[in-house]
């Protein structure tokens, strides 16, 4: 009963055209949210470049799951000349470096802030969950060169779900309203 009163004021005052326009306009609103700058790489000013789209995952999520990667400051390079065991040296010197660079950087996070899952084999970076002031520090750290966003938002737990699924409910529905106005207009002509 209550439908039927909505769609009559709607059809006979001729508000039709505005709910149609509105609900497109409204749905393109919150999928452009969702999707907030894909792709662009941005550069903080302790130039630390990052993925644009970090900020909108922290719209929906407390815990984003991202990719670190450090600075190479340890000027050391390996010369042709160098003997196999001049080499190996050397590499476990840049191991031993990047290492410790990715520890101290790590020991500046809290748990409230980082999770770890994980360490690359040569220490130039690691992997976890960060939160938005986790994040936020590590855009101040000169030792960080990239921060690389993964494509899902990992979910801790249901509510968190239930946090990220909403727009994208919201949107399905604009569009099963937008769909029943559009039938119902069809069946009235």
């Amino acid at each position: 009963m209550y439908s039927d009163n909505f769609f009559k004021v709607v059809f006979v005052k001729g508000n039709m055209k505005k709910v149609v326009w509105g609900i497109v306009i409204l749905s393109l609103v919150l999928i452009s949210m969702l999707g907030i700058v894909r792709g662009e790489t941005l550069t903080s000013p302790a130039n630390v470049s990052y993925d644009s789209e970090l900020i909108g995952q922290f719209f929906l999520s407390d815990w984003v799951h991202v990719t670190i990667k450090i600075n190479d400051n340890t000027n050391i390079s390996i010369q042709d000349t160098d003997s196999v065991a001049v080499q190996k040296q050397k590499d476990d010197m840049h191991f031993a470096l990047l290492n410790n660079t990715s520890n101290l950087i790590l020991l500046s996070l809290s748990k409230n802030e980082f999770q770890l899952e994980g360490i690359f084999p040569w220490g130039n970076g690691f992997y976890g969950n960060i939160t938005k002031k986790g994040f936020d520090k590590l855009l101040n750290d000169t030792r960080v060169k990239k921060i690389y966003a993964d494509k899902e938002i990992t979910n801790a737990s249901a509510g968190t779900i239930v946090k990220n699924l909403a727009p994208y409910l919201i949107i399905l529905i604009l569009l099963i309203v937008l769909i029943i106005v559009l039938i119902k207009l069809k069946k009235r002509k």
